[in-house]
């Protein structure tokens, strides 16, 4: 059975590596009496793949991820919450197939707040004029704030973008600014983790996992 599923990771939660991250899925899962698929070959693993990686210290709020599984059922999935590290949220989960996971990881959506505000503006000429070495820009805007913006390729990393706003002496470092990761997936859908698109007028990426009411 090949779930996929959507996590946050906040707090200290988001100072995990990534490579880290699929460890403690299976060390959870294997305390909540889930059967695990493990992988063929000369040293077998656990079946799990995730998106695109977030540099340590970056918070997200809906991130995919696949597992392969013997059983499942809602028991299963709220004794799996129970056994995840603090910081670590699992949002909704639900049995899928076809397509690969990273073939639908094609947008990421962030949330940029920097300590000195008023260069807020400045950030945003960066993103907008391509030299913030993240992908191609989808929608960007300015709330208040902090600025929301989508980029294709979220594979390319945003300490791109950090090492950009220092090359032009927006920021000094990770010191001055605050980023967030929204969302992962696909620019069509039915539904959004949260009202972040309406809101900034923007279209930002769908969630992997369609199931209402995800956060």
């Amino acid at each position: 059975m090949r779930l996929r599923f959507l996590f946050s990771k906040r707090g200290r939660a988001a100072f995990l590596p990534h490579v880290e991250l699929p460890k403690v899925f299976a060390r959870s899962l294997r305390r909540a009496g889930v059967l695990l698929h493990y992988t063929e070959g000369f040293s077998p693993r656990p079946k799990i793949s995730l998106g695109p990686a977030l540099p340590m210290g970056v918070p997200a709020l809906a991130e995919p991820g696949e597992i392969w599984v013997e059983r499942w059922s809602q028991e299963t999935q709220d004794r799996w919450k129970n056994c995840l590290p603090e910081g670590v949220s699992v949002l909704a989960v639900q049995e899928v197939s076809g397509s690969a996971l990273h073939t639908l990881c094609e947008l990421a959506a962030y949330r940029l707040r920097l300590r000195d505000p008023e260069r807020l503006d400045e950030a945003e000429r960066l993103l907008q004029s391509g030299e913030s070495g993240l992908g191609a820009l989808k929608g960007c805007c300015r709330k208040e704030e902090a600025l929301f913006f989508s980029v294709e390729t979220p594979e390319k990393g945003v300490g791109n973008l950090v090492k950009a706003l220092v090359g032009a002496e927006i920021t000094a470092g990770w010191d001055d600014l605050f980023l967030l990761r929204l969302c992962v997936g696909r620019s069509g859908g039915d539904s959004v983790p949260s009202d972040f698109g309406e809101a900034c007028g923007i279209p930002f990426p769908f969630p992997l996992v369609n199931v209402g009411g995800a956060p």
